[in-house]
């Protein structure tokens, strides 16, 4: 049986720690912005960190670092009007609607955080945290995709990865920073941007993270592509997406709210055993019960999103195989065999009575071909 050290070997070659001691002095400092930053406006790569943020050297573009390592890529103060108006259900219309409620329902959020110390803590009693922070080897370059307020990418950070997480909500990449720098983290930067269009290099990662982030899209479909350009081969992407099947009691449950204005702390199985903190209950059950877009999708459909790709299946959480439990133990970066799409159907239905009472998310994990 293989184990967790394998899935590791199948990319430590691979990795290269290009960011030198002296990168971590500086946000953005001049090392992470050659390794990892394109001008949009030109797509030049010959670009330099000053004392206003970042500028093309080719056509002289500027993009700005407005706070704790976060590069600004998407204005608050650019004007509505200025751009033509979008037609009903197109992505800058659903991208807007979706900005607006994090904006005002940042998550998750930080409390109950108070040092680095309470974040390895809480991480490691995820047995599936924990298992990426096994496999996910030191110097590994990570984007995440829809990083929210950051918690992931500043745990593997802490690991001795370089992490880059990118969100389209201000104020969740606010509190992001905001722990960065209370705590001198210095392997993380941020980037305020929209994940169709970032200013990231192509290839320029070893693996990227969309969890929970492409179903509020417009177009999963389309989103899985445009991030997946920036993995570079022999790398790995994590996507993470709503179940179709496991989805249908969060469904039951709201129209039951609805119906008879319950109490859902005495029913939703998460808000049962969350701290009664009013904040934690209440971004909880907004992101699951009041969210502005929400897509579902199928263990099949990302198959063919990879096939499409040039990406092998490598793991998945909650495994795809019939009747067989998350193993920790396994590696999650190997190889994994497909099963018949029966056998795939089947094991979605039983995840209507197990992954559905904390919201049904499942990831497919993917080695693009070199």
């Amino acid at each position: 049986m293989p184990s967790a050290i394998d899935g590791v070997s199948a990319w430590r070659g691979a990795v290269d720690d290009g960011t030198s001691a002296s990168a971590l002095e500086q946000a953005w400092s001049q090392d992470w912005v050659s390794g990892f930053l394109r001008c949009k406006p030109c797509g030049g790569t010959d670009l330099e960190r000053t004392e206003a943020g970042v500028v093309c050297r080719g056509c002289g573009h500027l993009t700005t670092i407005v706070g704790p390592g976060l590069l600004e890529d998407l204005p608050e103060s650019a004007p509505a009007a200025a751009a033509p108006a979008a037609k009903r259900g197109t992505l800058d219309e659903v991208a807007q609607r979706v900005r607006r409620f994090y904006e005002e329902n940042p998550f998750p959020n930080y409390d109950g955080y108070e040092s680095v110390g309470d974040l390895l803590s809480r991480a490691s009693r995820s047995v599936y945290a924990a298992a990426l922070d096994r496999q996910i080897p030191i110097g590994a370059r990570v984007l995440e995709i829809g990083c929210g307020t950051g918690q992931l990418g500043a745990f593997l950070s802490i690991g001795g990865r370089t992490t880059v997480g990118v969100d389209m909500t201000r104020a969740s990449l606010d509190l992001a920073g905001g722990f960065k720098q209370r705590h001198g983290l210095r392997n993380c930067n941020f980037v305020h941007g929209d994940l169709f269009d970032l200013p990231l290099q192509p290839e320029s990662f070893d693996l990227v993270i969309a969890k929970g982030v492409l179903m509020a899209t417009r177009d999963a479909h389309e989103a899985f592509h445009a991030v997946s350009r920036y993995l570079r081969p022999g790398g790995y992407i994590i996507v993470g997406l709503y179940n179709r099947f496991g989805r249908i009691p969060t469904s039951l449950r709201k129209f039951y709210f609805r119906l008879t204005g319950a109490d859902p702390r005495k029913v939703d199985y998460v808000m049962k055993r969350m701290a009664q903190s009013d904040e934690k209950l209440r971004a909880w059950y907004l992101d699951q019960y009041a969210h502005p877009q929400e897509t579902r999708h199928t263990v099949d459909q990302v198959l063919g999103w990879f096939d499409e790709g040039g990406i092998d299946l490598a793991g998945a959480v909650p495994p795809i195989r019939l009747g067989e439990p998350f193993d920790p133990a396994k590696p999650l970066f190997g190889t994994l065999q497909r099963r018949s799409r029966l056998e795939h159907w089947l094991v979605q239905i039983g995840w209507i009575a197990t992954i559905s009472h904390e919201g049904a998310l499942f990831d497919l994990i993917g080695r693009k071909r070199a």
